[in-house]
């Protein structure tokens, strides 16, 4: 299986050697312009846990990974969280071609919140800050934004991009929920059940497709 920006395909290995050749055998699937790209901003837990993470996202349709410490987050040196930069980006890769996933996701890190913030800002996404205290239902927030058209579809144009935060272990704090709402984040709750971090997020991304009828 081959995977691509645009299209899937079968291939069969014709020739493994100093070289490697392959003969495409059929179109599995070609892809069409995005209308909802995803981005999860995963508040950083135990390493081992965002192998599962970035696995389990980009299964059902995050489009992208930005891993950002925390003050709830484990003291894990900076040179470890890079050491496993290269894993994650592999375990995305192996996730994207069992899904059948058109493109592969980008897995990035950040130093701080504040670094974080200023990339997202940058890059136009628009933020939900995944809090169980928040009054509001994910799906409700996205199906009240006025930047899509029926049933929650995006009209022509470029894609909607929604930037989910989920906090580490134990979650935000309420130093970084007043941070992230003061920087425009909208406060949303996936429900009543609260759900463990490496859960979280990709709940979160099924949620967000289903309710853009982006699935």
């Amino acid at each position: 299986m081959l995977v691509g920006a645009r299209a899937v395909a079968e291939a069969a290995f014709e020739e493994v050697g100093e070289r490697v050749t392959a003969r495409l055998t059929s179109w599995v699937a070609e892809a069409s312009a995005p209308r909802v790209e995803l981005l999860l901003v995963q508040g950083l837990p135990q390493p081992r846990k965002v192998d599962e993470i970035v696995e389990k996202g980009t299964e059902v349709g995050i489009d992208s990974f930005l891993i950002v410490p925390a003050v709830g987050s484990p003291r894990v040196p900076a040179e470890r969280v890079a050491a496993r930069l290269a894993r994650w980006r592999t375990v995305a890769r192996e996730a994207a071609k069992q899904s059948r996933q058109l493109a592969i996701p980008e897995v990035r890190t950040a130093g701080s919140l504040q670094e974080a913030l200023a990339l997202v800002g940058s890059e136009g996404w628009r933020s939900l800050l995944l809090t169980p205290g928040a009054g509001e239902y994910l799906g409700s927030v996205l199906a009240g934004d006025t930047r899509t058209g029926t049933h929650g579809i995006p009209p022509a144009g470029p894609p909607v991009r929604w930037a989910l935060w989920v906090g580490p272990e134990g979650g935000w704090s309420s130093a970084e929920v007043e941070v992230l709402t003061s920087a425009g984040c909208l406060p949303a709750t996936l429900g009543s059940r609260v759900l463990r971090t490496e859960t979280a997020g990709t709940v979160a991304g099924a949620l967000a497709r289903y309710a853009l009828s982006d699935w």
